[in-house]
């Protein structure tokens, strides 16, 4: 089972930093997860404490990770898409950035939703907040993942959330229909 970690295209020190510790490795692994790839932005801190930890070549998308005792540790900055981690992940871990949430709800995965609280006009918190009020998510912050891992460790996050309802595409035109153009697209 794996667990991916993104921040996108940002700086997210702090989940770095809280998330590279041989505590969390051991978490990870007592709650069933034998691998961490961890996407790590254009953030300043470089993952160097989870036991074993590579640097991911993403020319060739070859994991070059280490090994931590039971779990796999990678990281890398950047690559063209996300998509292969997020659908091969068990876990998502992800800043509150809206397009890595949706996809991550769209993907059906469990999702734990960290807010960045050093941005300003922080409109990060209203996203994370909503999708944790459906429980579609667990929300935290950085200081706090830890801690949500651990209580989390004996019962998977998964077991605890709602699944995400399908998108309705008839949904819109029907409201255009209705309200612009006096229809009713009803039977």
């Amino acid at each position: 089972m794996s667990v991916f970690v993104t921040v996108g295209t940002t700086s997210f020190d702090s989940l770095i930093e809280q998330l590279d510790d041989p505590e969390v490795a051991t978490i990870l692994e007592q709650s069933g997860y034998n691998r961490l790839v961890i996407q790590i932005g254009r953030g300043d801190y470089i993952p160097n404490r989870l036991p074993g930890i590579k640097q991911q070549d993403t020319d060739t998308d070859q994991v070059q990770q280490g090994s931590g005792g039971g779990i796999q540790c990678s990281f890398y900055r950047f690559k063209p898409t996300l998509e292969h981690d997020m659908k091969s992940a068990d876990l998502i871990i992800s800043h509150a950035g809206a397009g890595s949430i949706m996809e991550s709800l769209r993907l059906k995965k469990p999702l734990i939703v960290v807010i960045n609280e050093s941005l300003m006009d922080n409109h990060q918190t209203e996203i994370g907040e909503a999708m944790h009020a459906i429980e579609v998510a667990r929300c935290t912050n950085a200081a706090n993942i830890v801690r949500l891992l651990v209580e989390n460790k004996n019962s998977p996050i998964k077991d605890k959330l709602k699944k995400y309802p399908e998108a309705d595409y008839d949904a819109f035109p029907a409201l255009l229909d209705k309200h612009i153009f006096g229809l009713d697209s009803k039977p």
